[in-house]
């Protein structure tokens, strides 16, 4: 997700890929990324659990 503090210009979602890379500026399409990128931070653990996980994956190698 791109943002600008310019009032006048639109939010962008960067696709980035192997071999090109879009840029999505329509306003649902936007909203749809919005969406996922907050869901994404809802179930996501915070950083003492991320650590904690992170220490227990490392002693089961």
């Amino acid at each position: 997700m791109l943002r600008f503090p310019e009032s006048d210009l639109s939010d962008i979602v960067y696709l980035e890929q192997l071999t090109s890379a879009l840029y999505l500026d329509k306003a649902e399409e936007v909203a749809q990324y919005e969406k996922a990128m907050a869901r994404l931070h809802e179930d996501s653990p915070g950083p003492e659990e991320s650590r904690d996980l992170l220490r227990g994956l490392l002693q089961l190698t």
